[in-house]
C-alpha cells in the first residue's frame, strides 16, 4: 500500500471502501488540482463512498500523525543533536504510522526510541528540555508578532496630486503607490510620472520605465494601487546565544500524584547527564544588513553581539568550539553568570522542603540542612545535617551530622549518625551511633555499634552482633535484641517465592492462551483447505459444462442447450465466489493468528526466562548465606537492665536480672539430656 496517500490507507484499513474503489479515485483525482487529499475527499463524498461523519474520523487520524510543527518535533530535534540518524527516526515513523493504520493507539516517539534501544530516559529528557524551549520561543514569537520586519506596516492617508493620480507612502517609506481617480488624465507621460517623483524626492527602488508606461494604459489600475517603488528591507542582527539541551530551570510548582491530587512536594526531576552527552550549543550571531527607503536614505541595523561560551568543571568545548560536551555523569548546571558544568554532588545549600520538593538522584548529595517532614530523598551516598521524619532510600552510605528523628530509612551501605529517635532502619550495611537509640526498629546486615550512650525501648536485629554501652532503663519499655539473624535475606526470600509464584501463574495463563490460538488456528486451516476443494471441484464442473456448451455450439449454432444448464453454471459461479471470498478471510484470519501465536510464543520465552533468573537468584542468596553466618554475639560495656529480650538464630533469652560488662553469645547447648540441634543464650563476663 505504499503507493497510497495516508487518507487511501486509512479508508481501507477501516473499510469504508476497496482498493478497487480507492485505484478508481486515484485516477480520476490524479487530473485535479495538487492537493490529493482535498480531491480524494472531494470525490468520495461527491460519489457517495465514504459518509461525511467517516471522513471526520479520517481527517482525525491523519491530524495526528501531520498536524505537529517540524520545528519542535521530537525526531527532528534528536537528529541535530546526533542523538539518532535519519533511518532510525523512518523506521520510528514507520512504526507509529502503522500504529495508526491498525486503529491501535500510537506510542510516543520517545518512548518507542528508548524501547527500541537507540536513545536512553536521559537523552530523551534532554531532548524534551529542548523541546520545551523551541516551543517557548516560537508561542513567544507568535505572541509579539515575530520579526518587526515581517509586519504590514500601515499605509498613510493617499494624496492628491497632478494629473488626478494619489500618491499613498507605507509608514515604514519602503514602499509608495499610485492610485488613478476618475479625474486621471490620460495625457500624463512616463516623464510627467518621473518628475513627480523626483518632486516628491522618491528616488531609490523605482520600477522600470515598462511597467510606468503599462500602467498608464492600462484600466486595471483604476481600482487598485499600482507599487510605483519599493525600498530595501533591513535585516537585523541576531546576538549570539548558547542553547541548554537540559533543563535550566527544573523545579516546578508540583507533580500530579496517582489519585489526581497535587503532591506539592513533587518539584519535578533533577537533570542528570552522562559523559560525552552534548549539554549546550552556542548559535552563532547573524550580522545585520542596512536597509534603505524610497527616499535613498540608510537604514540603520542594530549591531550583533557575539557571545563566549563559559565552561567549568567537568564539562569541555567540541572541537569546533560550539558545544558544551559532559567528560562526566552528574549533574548539570548553568550558574547566574552564565557558566556551565556538571557536578558529580548534587549539593542543597538548605533544607529539603516545599523549596526543593522531594530529592531523587542516581548519584551523591550532599543536604547542607534538614530533610523535613514528609519529604523524600533518593541517591547513593547521602549527607545531611538532621532528618526530621523525612524518608531515605541510598544506594550507598548515608551520613547524618546530627540526628534522625521520626525518620525513615532504606540503605544498601552503612549509616552513621549522633543519634537515632523513632524511627525505622532498614540497612545492608553497618549502623554506628554516637550517642542513643530510643524507640527506633533497626534491622540491618553488618553490626549495630554505638561508643556511648543508651538502647532505650528498641527492637535491633542485626546480623553482625550489637557492640554498645547500656541496654535499657529502670521506667523504659523492654528492648529485644536479635543477633546473627539475616533478616534481609530471609525477606528477599520470601519476596523471590511470591515472585517465581506469579510468574509461573502468568506463563500458565499465556500457555493456555497460546493453546487456545493453536485450536482456533487448526479450525481455520481445516476450512482454507475445504474452500479450496470447493473452489476446485466448482471450476472443473465450470469448465466441464463450457466445454460441452462449445462443442454444441460449434455442431449447431441454432441449438438450444439442455434446460437448466445455463443456471447450473452461474450456480457454480455464484459458488465458486462466494468460497473464495470466505477462503480470503479466513487466510487473513490466519495470518493473524500466525502472528499473534509467535508474538505468545516469544514472550512465553521471556517469561520463562525471567523464572529461571529468578530461581537462580533465589539459588545465590541461600549460598550467600550459607557461606556468609551471621556473629550472635552482643557486647555490652554497661548494663543491661533485667526484662531485656535477647534472640540468637536458634534460641531466645529474657534477662531475668541485669548484668554489667558482659558479653551475650549463642552457643550450643551441651548440657545432659539437650539434643544435638540445641542452642542457648550464654553470658561471659
Amino acid at each position: 500500500m505504499e503507493k497510497y496517500p495516508l487518507i487511501g490507507k486509512l479508508a481501507i484499513k477501516n473499510k469504508f471502501l476497496s482498493k478497487e474503489e480507492l485505484d478508481k479515485a486515484l485516477l480520476t483525482c490524479s487530473r485535479g488540482d495538487n492537493n490529493i487529499d482535498k480531491e480524494l475527499i472531494r470525490y468520495f463524498v461527491s460519489n457517495k463512498l465514504i459518509s461525511s461523519e467517516n471522513i471526520e474520523k479520517l481527517m482525525a487520524s491523519i491530524k495526528i500523525l501531520k498536524d505537529i510543527k517540524p520545528e519542535v518535533k521530537f525526531g527532528a530535534i534528536a537528529i541535530k543533536k546526533g542523538l539518532i540518524s535519519k533511518n532510525n527516526l523512518d523506521f520510528i515513523l514507520e512504526e507509529q504510522e502503522n500504529d495508526i493504520i491498525n486503529s491501535r493507539k500510537p506510542k510516543l516517539i520517545g518512548e518507542m526510541l528508548i524501547e527500541a534501544g537507540l536513545i536512553t530516559g536521559k537523552q530523551r529528557d534532554l531532548v524534551l528540555g529542548f523541546q520545551k524551549k523551541v516551543v517557548k520561543e516560537i508561542e513567544k514569537s507568535s505572541n509579539d508578532g515575530g520579526d518587526s520586519n515581517t509586519k504590514n506596516p500601515l499605509l498613510m492617508e493617499p494624496k492628491l496630486i497632478s494629473y488626478g493620480l494619489k500618491l499613498q507612502i507605507a509608514g515604514d517609506f519602503l514602499s509608495a503607490f499610485f492610485l488613478k481617480t476618475e479625474a486621471f488624465d490620460k495625457s500624463c507621460t512616463l516623464n510627467d510620472i518621473k518628475d513627480i517623483l523626483i518632486d516628491k524626492d522618491i528616488i531609490f527602488g523605482i520600477v522600470s520605465n515598462e511597467m510606468i508606461i503599462s500602467f498608464l494604459k492600462s484600466h486595471v489600475f483604476e481600482d487598485k494601487p499600482f507599487r510605483i517603488a519599493q525600498g530595501i528591507k533591513p535585516v537585523h542582527g541576531k546576538d549570539a546565544k548558547v542553547d541548554c539541551f537540559f533543563d535550566t530551570e527544573h523545579l516546578k510548582a508540583g507533580g500530579v500524584n496517582t489519585d489526581g491530587q497535587i503532591d506539592f512536594k513533587d518539584r519535578g526531576k533533577i537533570p542528570q547527564v552522562e559523559k560525552e552527552m552534548v549539554l549546550a550549543e552556542k548559535i552563532p550571531m547573524v550580522e545585520g544588513v542596512p536597509g534603505k527607503n524610497i527616499y535613498g536614505e540608510t537604514i540603520p541595523v542594530n549591531s550583533a553581539t557575539d557571545i563566549k561560551i563559559k565552561i567549568g568543571k567537568g564539562v569541555k568545548l567540541s572541537e569546533n568550539g560550539f558545544q558544551v560536551v559532559a567528560i562526566a555523569n552528574g549533574h548539570p548546571k548553568i550558574s547566574s553568570i552564565g557558566e556551565i558544568c556538571v557536578k558529580k554532588e548534587y549539593v542543597i545549600e538548605g533544607n529539603v522542603d516545599y523549596k526543593t520538593g522531594h530529592i531523587d538522584y542516581e548519584g551523591n548529595i550532599n543536604i547542607k540542612g534538614c530533610i523535613k517532614s514528609g519529604f523524600q530523598v533518593k541517591g547513593n551516598n547521602i549527607k545531611a545535617i538532621e532528618i526530621d521524619d523525612g524518608i531515605i532510600e541510598a544506594q550507598g552510605d548515608v551520613d547524618i551530622l546530627n540526628g534522625i528523628n521520626s525518620g525513615e530509612m532504606y540503605v544498601n551501605g552503612d549509616i552513621s549518625a549522633k543519634f537515632i529517635h523513632k524511627s525505622n532502619i532498614t540497612c545492608m550495611g553497618e549502623v554506628s551511633v554516637n550517642k542513643e537509640i530510643i524507640d527506633a526498629t533497626i534491622v540491618n546486615r553488618g553490626k549495630c555499634s554505638m561508643t556511648a550512650g543508651k538502647v532505650i525501648s528498641s527492637e535491633i536485629t542485626s546480623k553482625m552482633g550489637v557492640f554498645v554501652k547500656d541496654i535499657g532503663t529502670v521506667k523504659g519499655k523492654p528492648s529485644t535484641i536479635r543477633v546473627g539473624f539475616d533478616m534481609f535475606s530471609e525477606k528477599e526470600l520470601q519476596i523471590n517465592k511470591i515472585a517465581i509464584k506469579d510468574f509461573n501463574e502468568v506463563l500458565d495463563e499465556m500457555v493456555k492462551t497460546q493453546e487456545k490460538k493453536n485450536e482456533e488456528k487448526e479450525k481455520i486451516e481445516k476450512g482454507i483447505d475445504e474452500y479450496n476443494q470447493i473452489i476446485n471441484s466448482s471450476k472443473a464442473f465450470q469448465i466441464r459444462i463450457i466445454s460441452k456448451m462449445d462443442s454444441m455450439k460449434e455442431g449447431d449454432k441454432g441449438i438450444e442447450y439442455p434446460e437448466g444448464i445455463k443456471e447450473k453454471l452461474k450456480e457454480l459461479q455464484t459458488e465458486s465466489e462466494q468460497a473464495e471470498e470466505k477462503l480470503e478471510l479466513n487466510l487473513e484470519k490466519n495470518k493473524e493468528l500466525e502472528k499473534q501465536i509467535e508474538e505468545l510464543t516469544q514472550k512465553i520465552g521471556k517469561q520463562k526466562l525471567k523464572i529461571k533468573n529468578l530461581e537462580f537468584e533465589r539459588e545465590s542468596i541461600i549460598k550467600w548465606i550459607e557461606n556468609n553466618p551471621g556473629k550472635p554475639l552482643i557486647i555490652a560495656n554497661g548494663i543491661i537492665m533485667a526484662k531485656t529480650i535477647i534472640l540468637g538464630i536458634h534460641s531466645r533469652k529474657t534477662l531475668e536480672e541485669g548484668v554489667k560488662g558482659v558479653s551475650l553469645k549463642e552457643v550450643r547447648d551441651t548440657k545432659p539430656g539437650a539434643s544435638l540441634n540445641a542452642y542457648k543464650i550464654e553470658i561471659i563476663d
